[in-house]
């Protein structure tokens, strides 16, 4: 299957874009109080990241919530954010815990060398389109977890179960962008498959919209499809954003998904 969008950002830059656009709405700190309040998860020993950048979230929420973890596969194709992701293990995961990353597109990934507890899906989801993201509920249950094993999904609400649109989406939708993909959609096709929602948190937080700084503007422009040919475009719009009123809102949904039909 071919990718909705184009991941393979062979640089730096993505990695120094994405902690950029995250400190300045203090998201991780976000995120960490939003794992104190996922159910217990002790008996996780391995951990799959499909789509996993550098996986700044899955390591924490594994630190916080998987005492005994003994493997974590990835699956990205950036070389980057890979070696981003293999330091910060080392930093901060136990040293026993056996790391197997793969470098290449999801579409080409044989599968882990054994089946895991769970499988993340942070903010990944938006790189595919509807067939593709059937396709990859399928494998996910019935290839790579254990029969009692969860999927976890991080994902933006915009316009449905949420009191204001996400603001990543009114840029898109003010320049005829491609939307983000919100987590009400993701639920539908789930719920359709026959799978169940089996927990879910939400967070929310504000991004300031007159901090135009240069990593800032770049992450939109990265994440973009169409891309934007030039930085400007990006800075007019967060301005006259800022000067409407928007206050930067963006909430989104983190839920665990199972399979009732094994």
């Amino acid at each position: 299957m071919e990718s909705d969008l184009d991941l393979n950002h062979t640089s730096s830059s993505y990695v120094e874009a994405l902690d950029e656009f995250r400190k300045v709405g203090d998201v991780y700190q976000v995120y960490n109080k939003m794992y104190d309040q996922v159910k217990n998860l002790d008996h996780v020993t391995h951990v799959i990241a499909i789509g996993a950048g550098p996986a700044i979230d899955e390591i924490a929420f594994m630190k916080k919530l998987t005492p005994y973890l003994s493997r974590f596969t990835a699956v990205d194709m950036n070389e980057w954010c890979m070696e981003e992701l293999r330091q910060s293990v080392k930093k901060y995961l136990p040293s026993d815990v056996i790391l197997d990353v793969h470098l290449t597109k999801l579409q080409d990934w044989q599968g882990p060398s054994e089946a895991a507890d769970l499988v993340f899906m942070f903010h990944s989801l938006y790189y595919f389109n509807d067939d593709e993201r059937k396709n990859i509920y399928e494998a996910c249950f019935k290839k790579w977890l254990k029969p009692n094993g969860k999927l976890f999904v991080k994902i933006i609400k915009d316009l449905h179960e949420a009191k204001a649109p996400h603001y990543l989406n009114d840029i898109y939708r003010e320049t005829g962008r491609k939307l983000l993909t919100e987590a009400f959609t993701i639920k539908q096709e789930l719920q359709n498959l026959g799978y169940k929602i089996d927990e879910e948190l939400e967070y929310i937080y504000y991004q300031d919209l007159s901090i135009l700084n240069n990593s800032v503007v770049s992450f939109i422009k990265l994440e973009a499809k169409p891309s934007f040919d030039d930085d400007e475009t990006v800075r007019n719009v967060l301005k006259k954003l800022h000067a409407e009123g928007n206050k930067g809102y963006s909430s989104g949904a983190l839920f665990s998904v199972v399979n009732e039909k094994f």
